[in-house]
């Protein structure tokens, strides 16, 4: 695979992809809308280009951005929001054991995040 001859360990892709074998092989991550049979071939295909702004799922991703993923999705964040929340999310991730922890015995999800407060609050 050319990903990974060239050092890649991923990729993000805003169509379906096929070879899941030789992917899979390459130890390759990959997040794509589905898979199918059918392959295609680049005729007709616009050259692309490096280090240029493109959208991907209706997203608009630039040089240096941060593409962040795993099996619930990919987040895409400009580097200064990066910075700017990440304490924060760290925070909020180290919470979540607790918060797992209290749902497992029996306390409810909104009750222990405020959502339940906020909700009653809008309806109200």
């Amino acid at each position: 695979m050319a990903i990974a001859s060239r050092g890649g360990v991923g990729v993000v892709v805003d169509g379906v992809i096929t070879d899941i074998d030789e992917i899979d092989a390459e130890h390759l991550t990959v997040h794509a809308r589905g898979r199918s049979i059918l392959t295609t071939k680049l005729l007709g295909v616009d050259a692309g280009g490096m280090n240029v702004p493109v959208v991907c799922g209706g997203v608009t991703v630039r040089p240096g951005d941060l593409v962040v993923a795993d099996r619930n999705g990919v987040l895409v964040l400009d580097p200064q929001v990066a910075e700017a929340i990440i304490d924060t999310a760290l925070e909020d991730d180290a919470e979540e054991p607790a918060l797992v922890a209290a749902v497992r015995a029996g306390e409810r999800l909104g009750a222990l995040t405020g959502a339940s407060d906020t909700i009653a609050a809008l309806t109200a």
